[in-house]
């Protein structure tokens, strides 16, 4: 089933960690509205956030991503814009802290 009114979801500090960021990524897969996901603060890995960020890659809607104070790395960094980079409506990426 496809999600198609989900526009905004804001997830900071609920301590996610990348097990829940690949439950996150496994429901996002078929939504095709969500503009904008706020996942800061949620002791979130590179493989965690690559995981969401592949689930999001066929979003046209998608513009918005914040994942900052999470432990990304630069290779983590670098695999998320790699994901992302077709989506011609995206805006903002902040993996900042």
């Amino acid at each position: 089933a496809r999600t198609q009114t989900l526009k905004t979801l804001w997830l900071s500090r609920n301590r996610l960690g990348d097990e829940g960021a690949t439950h996150l990524a496994g429901g996002l897969q078929h939504n095709t509205s969500l503009a904008k996901l706020d996942l800061s603060a949620n002791n979130i890995r590179g493989e965690g956030l690559k995981r969401v960020a592949h689930s999001l890659k066929a979003n046209p809607s998608f513009r918005s991503l914040c994942a900052a104070f999470n432990w990304v790395g630069d290779t983590g960094g670098l695999e998320v814009a790699m994901a992302l980079k077709n989506l011609c409506n995206l805006q903002e990426v902040d993996l900042s802290g």
